[in-house]
């Protein structure tokens, strides 16, 4: 049921709301699947940093109560805040509280504001120092700008200890992904950059996690064909149902890693062999930022999404076919996000009425004339045209939504949208984080 404020935010002590029914989606074509629909966009200001830049985001239940948090990365000041999930979605409750203990990872370069300039975080089971990995999320943090890894141990309260830092090769770096990739009951964190040599090529640097969980091994992975093209885009790992030449069949649930180049028209994959080696490959693709990988055509394979960050008519959401032997294969036609350049991608299932997945984007707009929204493209199940886009707004005026997460904040089953929002010029103090609550019943 849709009910509620129709938009609503909060600037200070002051609740601002316009009284609506349902918040609906501005359709851009006609289809035949269900049209999504969310409960008005709530957005949190009060607690933020004003002028901070929200930017990277990522969903976990640090507390352990059984709802998903939320921690935010902060690109112009050197911050990481949680947002702590109350459980409460139904309006006028706020969802989220901020701890007054907040924020952490505060001026890691020394130089004061305006240095570290975090862009990842995600949470993970971590363990350091010999400890062995308990029931608390830990949090991963990575500064663009100073070039650290930094991890703080979860205390078992749903807070965290004073990080510890690590120091990575690659120069610049933006995007990490987490994941067990050598299946020895210890998180590796994979970052990807450029890999800072003269012939400035991607690459990526995975910090293994020993099985005494005393410390991480870095170790390089250059995709050396790719001289020029150094790396500003976005990473994922999955799991390939298949990999070329069979193998052994624990390869076959080891997890590949998935990344965009912004500088050139390919995707890079790079396919597990285990034993801590991966066979890359790259694939034509368009100039892209965000990716996303899932079974989105028929079948379990998995196809990669991505974003083509560019100004119209080139904002486009592109999606490449996979084989299921790790090769993929860029798909025709291009989806029009609506407003320019698109930026964080994520999917899972949005609507009703079928059990394919869908996408969410992140619209950042030209911050001149046309503002930042939300796409969410319902998949049809026609692989000749596999999607059809609809437009949300995130409850904020002149918005620039940067990275896009689909979460179950509020426990119903079905998947909400979290965006992290940083302001257009001259637009005014509206750095947020928006929430659209899915109103499935």
């Amino acid at each position: 049921m849709c009910t509620g404020l129709l938009h609503r935010f909060s600037t200070g002590a002051i609740t601002l709301g316009v009284m609506g029914a349902c918040f609906s989606a501005i359709p851009r074509a006609t289809a035949q699947p269900v049209a999504p629909v969310f409960e008005a966009p709530a957005v949190f200001m009060n607690g933020l940093i004003d002028g901070a830049d929200p930017f990277g985001i990522a969903a976990g239940d640090i507390d352990n109560d059984g709802d998903l948090d939320v921690a935010v990365a902060y690109h112009n000041v050197d911050a990481v805040q949680i947002l702590y999930n109350t459980g409460d979605w139904t309006p006028p409750q706020d969802g989220f509280v901020f701890d007054v203990n907040n924020p952490y990872f505060v001026d890691v370069c020394g130089n004061g504001f305006d240095q570290d300039r975090l862009t990842e975080v995600a949470f993970a089971h971590i363990g350091l120092n010999g400890s062995t990995p308990d029931a608390y999320l830990d949090l991963v943090v990575l500064s663009t700008e100073c070039g650290y890894l930094a991890v703080g141990i979860n205390d078992g309260t749903g807070h965290f200890a004073a990080p510890e830092y690590f120091f990575p090769s690659l120069y610049p770096m933006q995007s990490l992904v987490v994941a067990d990739f050598d299946l020895n009951g210890r998180t590796d964190v994979a970052i990807v950059g450029a890999f800072f040599d003269t012939q400035d090529r991607p690459a990526v640097e995975v910090f293994w996690q020993e099985l005494s969980g005393a410390t991480f091994t870095p170790q390089m992975y250059v995709f050396s064909s790719e001289t020029g093209h150094g790396w500003d885009g976005d990473v994922e790992y999955f799991n390939e149902l298949a990999l070329p030449g069979g193998g052994d069949m624990l390869a076959l649930i080891l997890p590949d890693i998935a990344l965009t180049n912004d500088t050139n028209a390919r995707v890079h994959i790079m396919i597990n062999q285990g034993d801590r080696d991966f066979q890359l490959r790259s694939f034509q693709a368009v100039p892209s930022f965000g990716i996303s990988v899932a079974p989105l055509d028929a079948g379990a394979k998995r196809d990669l999404a991505i974003t083509h960050l560019d100004t119209a008519p080139l904002s486009e959401t592109r999606w490449l076919q996979g084989s299921g032997t790790g090769n993929f294969t860029l798909k025709e036609p291009p989806y029009d996000s609506g407003h320019p350049r698109p930026y964080g991608i994520d999917a899972g299932k949005l609507n009703g009425g079928d059990t394919r997945l869908d996408l969410a984007v992140a619209n950042q707009g030209d911050g001149l004339t046309t503002h930042g929204n939300v796409s969410v493209f319902v998949n049809t199940g026609n692989a000749a045209d596999l999607f059809v886009g609809y437009d949300f707004d995130v409850g904020v005026p002149s918005p620039k939504p940067c990275q896009v997460l689909l979460a179950d904040l509020d426990n119903d089953g079905h998947l909400d949208i979290i965006t992290s929002n940083t302001s257009a010029p001259d637009a005014g103090p509206y750095d947020s984080i928006s929430v659209l609550i899915n109103a499935l019943p």
